[in-house]
């Protein structure tokens, strides 16, 4: 009898161990997804959460006359909950292009360890040739996860061109709305911050 209750008894501890290190590695990975849920949903809601490291950004000299371009994001009433990447390109009149940035990007360049409102107030502020200019732009937003770079080289479907003077300012605003994510806006339009740089 007492033979048989240990022989009986191995099988069972077997199977309760065995059922102890199933748990385990289910319970392991409900909290490894539990993770890279957490990290996704921070880099969805929040632009400086972004996956990818920011690449350098700073603002081209330029030689010979020159004026002002500023960008910047139209004001919106609180957060984007989807995230967003703007991709930009400036080109003279003849095409060449005088810069190209993700938005992320240029905010990381101007700002030391910006917060989420950094996102939505800076200004992309560069000198560019005066004469005929061209801003192109594509606006990304996040669908289920984190935005998507734009193409800084492809077909940047938002356009607005502009004549700039010697010394004069234009400023251009990024919007979210339907149709082209570019316009003109006044110098002094209000709800737009001052420019952080100097080029």
């Amino acid at each position: 009898m007492a033979g048989r209750r240990t022989s009986s008894g191995e099988p069972r501890w077997a199977f309760v161990a065995l059922g102890v290190g199933v748990a385990a590695v289910v319970l392991g990975v409900v909290v490894w997804a539990m993770k890279g849920s957490s990290d996704a949903e921070r880099a969805y809601t929040d632009p400086k959460a972004y996956l990818r490291t920011p690449r350098p950004w700073s603002p081209p000299a330029v030689e010979g006359p020159a004026g002002r371009l500023d960008l910047s994001i139209e004001p919106v009433d609180g957060e984007l909950i989807e995230g967003f990447q703007v991709g930009l390109r400036i080109e003279d009149a003849e095409g060449k292009v005088l810069d190209s940035a993700q938005w992320t990007d240029v905010v990381h360049g101007l700002v030391d360890d910006p917060a989420i409102d950094d996102f939505y107030s800076t200004v992309m502020s560069e000198p560019v040739p005066a004469g005929t200019v061209v801003v192109r732009a594509d606006v990304a937003l996040g669908g289920g996860g984190p935005p998507v770079d734009p193409d800084l080289e492809g077909d940047l479907p938002c356009r607005v061109e502009t004549d700039i003077a010697e010394g004069e300012t234009v400023r251009v605003q990024i919007r979210f709305g339907a149709g082209n994510c570019l316009t003109i806006v006044p110098v002094e339009a209000p709800g737009v911050a001052t420019s952080t740089s100097e080029g």
